[in-house]
């Protein structure tokens, strides 16, 4: 039986606050992971594109279905040059001509080169390496040489050297045709004694030569990719016992943002400290609050103008030029949901200043493309 479990969390509104009106810049298509129910069971998802020309919400099409597993790895689908959707495993979906053209489940998707994808393939009973898949020529081919595309773990922005943590508190480096060596040791977090995650702690690039990553739920701190050398960068006051792995990354303005546990942090490394992040920013002038509220969900903004609140998947919004869409569903009873029937897409647009609900049972929602 496919269940998700959410805590009371979300992000729009049946009801929105008037908004300038505007024409966005182009029409545009929503995409998303549809899951198709049988008799309960999750057995095939559709990807599906919604089109919005002019505010007016059109609706559903179905681009393609295919078994459940090509759809699996939703966190890592993508969109690509407007035409293609990038599954999680490194199967890939011509938008244009509505088909798949990459067949691949249980891969690995690390990136996109040009005009190829990138996967990579450690499964049992099949060849291991780093693959790309051709979009001009629609061929596979095995990497004799796959360069920053081996590196495990989190890659630096210039792509010739990574950290992995692998599933103890040491951090190694790994660089493009170098041996590993370890940065050092004592990076860690704690988790609650019901939590099923190890204390392996996120770890986030400020450039190509310097680390972020705490050692304590609490304490942050910088690390030289040159030698390992530490440097304090921040101290909050962080939930200590989590259940979810705490992540470090940075918003729609560039800000560093601290997650650990209910509570999140912009960190500022210049003064040294955290302040609370109160609304998480989105690209395109669009902000979340980070909190819910009990009776009215999450609050959403437009260029720092209420548009809606409700109840959803807050992770979920997806932004373009004037229009957001996540994941709604009512007030949970007992302060969580479980996905199934009473889910829906909502889509906001800067347009009409209205919102418009689809009953639907989303996987995820992938992003915007263009019409």
């Amino acid at each position: 039986m496919h269940r998700r479990t959410f805590l009371a969390a979300a992000v729009v509104l049946p009801a929105a606050l008037a908004a300038p009106v505007r024409k966005p810049k182009a029409d545009l298509s929503l995409v998303l992971i549809e899951n198709v129910p049988e008799m309960g069971v999750v057995t095939k998802r559709r990807l599906v594109r919604i089109r919005v020309t002019d505010g007016a919400v059109g609706k559903p099409e179905e681009v393609v279905a295919a078994d459940q597993r090509f759809f699996a790895g939703f966190t890592k689908h993508r969109l690509h040059a407007d035409r293609y959707l990038l599954t999680g495993d490194g199967g890939v979906v011509d938008l244009a001509a509505g088909k798949v053209v990459h067949d691949e489940q249980g891969g690995d998707l690390l990136g996109v080169d040009g005009d190829r994808v990138i996967f990579r393939v450690d499964r049992t009973g099949r060849e291991s390496g780093v693959f790309a898949f051709d979009l001009t020529t629609r061929k596979v081919a095995k990497l004799a040489d796959p360069g920053r595309w081996a590196l495990p773990g989190v890659v630096s922005p210039d792509g010739k050297r990574s950290v992995d943590t692998g599933m103890s508190d040491e951090l190694t480096l790994h660089a493009v045709g170098e041996k590993p060596r370890s940065l050092g040791k004592g990076f860690r977090v704690q988790y609650s004694h019901l939590s099923s995650y190890a204390g392996c702690p996120p770890v986030l690039w400020l450039d190509a030569d310097r680390l972020l990553t705490p050692t304590g739920n609490g304490t942050l701190v910088t690390v030289a990719a040159a030698d390992g050398e530490r440097a304090d960068a921040a101290a909050v006051d962080a939930t200590t016992e989590i259940v979810s792995p705490p992540r470090l990354r940075r918003d729609a303005l560039g800000d560093v943002v601290y997650e650990c546990g209910k509570d999140a942090f912009r960190i500022d490394l210049k003064a040294g400290k955290g302040e609370a992040y109160d609304w998480c920013r989105h690209p395109h002038g669009f902000d979340v609050s980070h909190a819910a509220d009990p009776d009215k969900g999450y609050t959403i903004r437009h260029n720092g103008a209420d548009v809606g609140s409700g109840f959803g998947a807050a992770y979920q919004t997806v932004t373009a030029d004037g229009h957001l869409a996540y994941v709604g569903w009512p007030k949970p009873e007992f302060g969580a949901h479980f996905a199934g029937s009473d889910e829906e897409v909502r889509l906001w647009s800067a347009v009409t200043g209205k919102w418009t609900a689809l009953r639907m049972w989303p996987e995820s929602l992938v992003g915007w493309v263009k019409n």
